[in-house]
């Protein structure tokens, strides 16, 4: 769908639990002078069957790790500092974790440390002027393209530091542009699409992709629509977002199984249902659920291509198709979103009339979603 069809200037907002924390963050400088957040920068860039990955670290962190004694007068010898740096090292290539469409993790290597200080071993230094730079490589799993990336900051459990962020540049090989992700450790994850040019050109319609790009795999969001058939909700809720209802049971972090993901559908095909008031040219109307099902990152959420193996925790998504009305000749929907919780706080809805597209935000505090057939 062309983004010019679009009549809301919205932006996609996603409401953190410590979004006070993040605010906070952007306040401070670049360097990790204030206590006690960690603040580390990445370059990517993302090529077919890799990632590469240069990380620089504060080394201040060393003191936060519990890496290296703490000094009362803050000064250390660059010999005390390169030992602990390279496990700093170890910490961060395992503190950033890449997935691949299955939500397989991608197998990361060091390939180069550098420690901003004097090769002298006996100069002296202050923690807060040096700086570990990791290169790292990610490699893919297979031969499978990386056509999409998830992203996520897990460090290294402790109580001494409260919050890490990681801010990160992201350029797909060869090309000019570049996004900016900011990952913290309270475990969002990103989940960013690459296209190769390997697949045959398909004609895009009005789906999630071009409206939400990157949000819709941490958004909960719907498509209203009619047709020949009548009138429509097509609700699409991320698999991570889905435990703020209910957590999901599940062997490995990274994946759901087969067998877990009809757990998840048989939760989901009752609690949809009941989660919208109904009417429909002024009548109330009971929704109807057509179908229900668990898609991967490549799928639209029009198309319901159920998943044929295991999915990735953190870019699947649960799609439930309500039928609304079957009168052909529907002139008017106004839908109350109930399907909010203390962790989402609202829901964006795409109405969609012939070729005309109008985006919707429903919250607590407006919950209506109301839709009359144009003249």
């Amino acid at each position: 769908m062309e983004e010019s069809k679009l009549t809301s200037t919205w932006r996609p907002r996603r409401a953190l639990a410590c979004g006070v924390c993040i605010v906070a963050i952007f306040a401070v400088g670049d360097r990790a002078d204030a206590h006690p957040v960690s603040l580390s920068r990445a370059k990517v860039i993302v090529h077919s069957d890799h990632v590469d990955v240069t990380i620089e670290a504060p080394c201040e962190d060393l003191l936060h790790y519990g890496l290296i004694p703490q000094h009362d007068d803050g000064v250390y010898l660059v010999s005390e500092i390169r030992p602990s740096a390279a496990k700093y090292a170890d910490m961060l290539r395992d503190g950033l974790i890449l997935r691949d469409a299955a939500g397989r993790r991608l197998k990361a290597e060091i390939r180069s440390t550098e420690t901003t200080a004097p090769s002298d071993d006996q100069a002296k230094r202050r923690l807060s002027t040096v700086w570990e730079t990791v290169e790292i490589r990610y490699a893919a799993n297979d031969k499978t393209p990386l056509d999409f990336i998830t992203f996520q900051h897990r460090p290294p459990l402790t109580t001494q530091i409260l919050l890490t962020r990681v801010g990160a540049t992201v350029q797909k090989a060869g090309a000019d542009k570049s996004r900016e992700l900011v990952l913290t450790s309270g475990g969002n994850a990103e989940t960013l699409e690459f296209d190769w040019g390997k697949k045959a050109s398909e004609k895009r319609e009005k789906d999630a992709r071009a409206w939400l790009g990157s949000g819709r795999f941490n958004l909960v969001h719907a498509i209203l629509e009619t047709d020949a058939r009548g009138a429509s909700l097509r609700v699409v809720v991320p698999l991570s977002v889905s435990e703020t209802w209910r957590p999901i049971q599940r062997e490995k972090e990274d994946t759901l199984s087969v067998d877990e993901q009809a757990g998840v559908i048989e939760f989901w095909r009752d609690l949809v249902v009941r989660s919208f008031a109904v009417k429909v040219d002024g009548e109330i109307s009971t929704p109807r659920l057509e179908d229900i099902a668990l898609i991967g990152p490549a799928t639209s959420e029009r198309s319901i291509e159920r998943a044929a193996g295991p999915i990735g925790f953190y870019s699947g998504r649960i799609v439930a198709v309500l039928r609304l009305s079957d009168n052909r000749d529907v002139k008017s929907v106004n839908l109350t979103w109930k399907l909010l919780n203390d962790a989402v706080l609202a829901a964006h809805v795409l109405v969609i009339e012939g070729g005309e597209a109008t985006e919707i935000v429903a919250s607590r505090y407006t919950p209506d979603v109301k839709w009359r057939k144009s003249n």
